[in-house]
Order: structure tokens, then sequence, then C-alpha cells
């Protein structure tokens, strides 16, 4: 004690303090870096930093990487928590992996005993999106536990496969067991009722949502309607309608494409009218619904006021928006405000050749050339769909110049071209092109290589269709060889 004092009493803020070397020697016996204790604490916080760079790659979606690395801790001895695992699931699932999951589901058995609820249900969801209802059978008929998750998924899976009486089936086992439904139960399966014979079952459900009390629920009042106008039943669609305390748009819109399917485009028209003066917000979703009405009836006027809407909403270039107002001013044979209103679009979509083909048809042509000059329609996609439309309305010398515009015209190119000079009696060109599709000629050959389009199906029924018809006896066309025919045709 009295050496102890006297350092510290001679050290001083003019000098440096002393500095002892560490002597290993004075550690007790019983103090060692290799003690089990240590060596648990270190184990435990290895096998985190590994399962938390496992939970990284799989979120990340490597899949590839994340096996790796999971046979590495195999090896290494270091165990995959719960949580890894349930992350490698849904990386099976949404990258639709079924043999990695088959045999991320193998390892799980033999690591995990007992696995949760939670987990089982990755498990089972993973086997359904990809698309193996056998092995998610027996994952549910296995797991000792389940929960509205574990039902919900198996009634989503049956119904999308058609499987509609098993659905059922897992509904009644719960009303029989004495377990409640939940809302998510009962709107999975309105949604799987879709057919006018599915009508009697979604009228015992709509009565089971009654005793439920859960009909004050939007979201299943919704699935309701709807499941009504599906099947057909647009009666009992408005009696629930009428019944909503809070009526959201999904609801106005459902109607609505029920009353269009059903010819009752004027009681289409008249639900906007009630949605615009009740105030409900409007979506692009109920402006395309209402356009198709106005179509049908050819209400150009109405058509005219929505787009004003459109407009002043900001949604002109939205191609959800913009086809059905196309649609709309060609069906009421205003081909002018047709093509402006194409023109805002900002990527037209596939519908663009049957528009038109549709002006062509009626005597006006908007030279879909010139939108193909100004970079609307700019993909070889959009390319071979001008070829198309071209071939379809007989103008074969604007398919010829798409066509030759083209640096490496595909299959469809190629097949609508043929197509349209078989359809319109051209035989010896359609027969000459077929040849040149199946056989390039010298200058198409690259280093010594040629390389052919593949043609599909429909271009070799396209000429047989010509011989058929007996027009191939031309002695100007050599009869194509039929080497290239597909072996399963």
């Amino acid at each position: 004690m009295t050496t102890i004092l006297t350092l510290q009493s001679s050290l001083t803020p003019s000098r440096a303090p002393v500095t002892k070397h560490a002597n290993f020697n004075q550690i007790p016996s019983w103090v060692s870096l290799k003690s089990s204790t240590s060596s648990v604490k270190l184990e435990h916080k290895q096998g985190q930093v590994e399962n938390l760079h496992l939970v990284s790659l799989s979120k990340h979606g490597k899949l590839n990487e994340a096996f790796e690395f999971f046979q590495e801790m195999d090896k290494a001895g270091v165990s995959v928590a719960p949580y890894s695992y349930q992350c490698l699931f849904e990386a099976c699932r949404e990258l639709r992996s079924l043999s990695h999951g088959r045999v991320l589901h193998d390892r799980m058995r033999k690591d995990c005993e007992s696995p949760s609820v939670t987990l089982q249900n990755c498990v089972l969801q993973m086997y359904c999106e990809c698309g193996s209802l056998e092995d998610a059978d027996k994952v549910f008929d296995e797991m000792p536990e389940l929960n509205v998750v574990s039902r919900v998924t198996m009634m989503s899976a049956y119904a999308g496969r058609g499987l509609l009486d098993k659905a059922v089936g897992l509904f009644s086992g719960m009303l029989e067991s004495g377990e409640k439904p939940t809302s998510s139960v009962y709107t999975t399966l309105l949604k799987s009722l879709v057919n006018p014979r599915d009508l009697n079952v979604g009228k015992q459900v709509h009565g089971h949502v009654i005793r439920s009390g859960l009909l004050g629920n939007a979201s299943i009042e919704a699935g309701v309607l709807n499941m009504y106008v599906k099947c057909g039943w647009l009666v009992g669609a408005k009696l629930v309608f009428d019944q909503m305390v809070v009526k959201k748009p999904v609801a106005w819109t459902g109607l609505m494409i029920g009353y269009t399917k059903a010819g009752r485009a004027r009681d289409a028209l008249k639900l906007f009218v009630d949605l615009v003066t009740e105030g409900v917000e409007w979506d692009s979703f109920v402006f395309s619904v209402v356009l198709k009405a106005c179509a049908s009836l050819e209400e150009v006027n109405l058509g005219k006021q929505i787009h004003a809407c459109v407009a002043k909403l900001g949604l002109e270039s939205d191609v959800s928006v913009g086809t059905p107002l196309v649609d709309c001013y060609i069906k009421c044979s205003s081909f002018e405000s047709a093509l402006l209103a194409f023109e805002k679009i900002s990527e037209p979509n596939d519908r663009i050749p049957s528009v038109f083909c549709t002006c062509r048809l009626q005597h006006w042509w908007p030279s879909p050339w010139r939108c193909y000059k100004r970079s609307l329609v700019g993909s070889q996609y959009g390319e071979s769909a001008l070829i198309t439309m071209y071939s379809k309305c007989g103008c074969l010398d604007d398919a010829r110049a798409v066509f030759e515009s083209m640096d490496n015209p595909d299959v469809v190119a190629w097949t609508a071209f043929i197509s349209g000079h078989a359809y319109y009696g051209n035989a010896s060109e359609a027969l000459r092109l077929f040849e040149e599709m199946i056989v390039p000629s010298m200058a198409s050959c690259e280093d010594g290589e040629c390389t052919p389009a593949d043609p599909e199906l429909e271009t070799f029924s396209c000429n047989v269709h010509i011989y058929a018809k007996g027009q191939g006896s031309s002695p100007k066309v050599r009869e194509p060889s039929l080497q290239n025919v597909p072996k399963d045709s």
C-alpha cells in the first residue's frame, strides 16, 4: 500500500507517467483465451455475422451466391438461423427457383426439429409461387399448426389452378372447426368466383359475410360486388352497391365494367354522371372504363368532355387512358382527333395496328409511316406491328417500305409480310419471300456464316394454304425446301 502511494505521489504534471510492460506471467492460471466460455461467445458472434451476410445475399436476389455461402457455413459448422431460412425461401419464391427451394426445404427439415408456423408458411408460399401444388399439399397436410396465412395461401393456389372445390373445401373446414374466417379469407375466396356457374357458391359466401358482421368492410363489399359482376348477376351487384355506406372508386368502376360488358353502356354512363355529381375522386381506370362506354354508344361529345378532363389532369400521355381515348374517337369517326390523341401517348402499346387499320378500313388514312418516322413506334416490335397492320389492310407497298427499313427483320415481320402477299393472291411473291427467309442471299451472310430467320408454324401454314388453293403452280417459283419445318409440326 505504501509503495503504491509513493508511486502516485511521484507523478507530477512536469513528468511523463511511467509506462510498465505487461507481464503475462502474472495472469492467473485459471484465465485462458481458449476457455469454453469465450469460445462460445466468439462462435455466437461469428454465426450472427454470417447469417447477416446470408440474409443480405438473399434480399438482393443473389440466390446462387447465397447457396454457395450457405454450403460454406455448413462446412464450417455454423448453424443457419430460422430468419435466414425465411429470407432464402422468399428469394426462391420471388425468383421462381423450385430446385433451390426443394434443396433448402430438405436441409431445413434436418436442422429445424419444430419450425415455426411462420417459417412453414414461407415454405408453403414458395411451393405455391413456384407452381408445385403437389409439394404445397404435402407441406400443408404435415403442418401441425395452421393459421390464417396458411389457409389463405392454399385457397389462392387452388383458385389460381381452377380447383374451386378444394378452395371452398378449406373454407368449409374452417367453418366446421368453429374457426371464424377473417376478411382476407373472404376476399381470397370471392376473387376465385369468376364464372356464372359459381354464382350459387358466391351467394352462400355472401350470406356468411352478412352473418359474420363483415359487410361494412370496404374490401369485402367490393369483393362481393365484383364477384356478382363476373358471375353475370348485375341485379345483385347493384343491390350491394346501393347498400354501401362508403362507395370507393373500385366499386364504381366495377359496376360500370359490368354494365359495359353486358351492353348496357347508357347505364354505365349514368353511373359515371352520378360519380361526378357525388364528388368521388377519379383515377385513370375510371377514364378507361367510361371511354369504352362512350365508344360503344358513339357519344363523341361526352368523349370530348372527358378528354378535356384528362388533359387537365395531365393523363394524356398515360397509355391506359390514351388508348381507349383513341378508340373512342375512331369509333365515333373523329379520326383527326384520334390521331392527335395518339400522338400524346408517350409509349403506345400493341393496339397501334388495330387502331390504324380501323382508320384505313373506314377510308381515312392517318399515315402511320409518319408516326413511325417521329419515333412513336421505334422498337423492332413496333416495326413488326406496322407491317402486320399494313399487310392486313392490303397496303403491301407501305409494308415493304417498313420491312426493308429494318436492319434484321424478325420472324414476326417475315410472317406478316408473307401472309399479306398470300392473302391478296400474290402467291409468287409470297413463296419467293418464304424461300428468302429460309435461305438468305450471300449478301446477308457474314464471315461465311448465314443466319436465316427461324420460321414459325404459322409461316409454313401460310405457304401450305397457297399450294392448297393451287396458287403455287407458277413455274417461276421453285418449291421451297421443308427441311426447316419444326419437328413438332
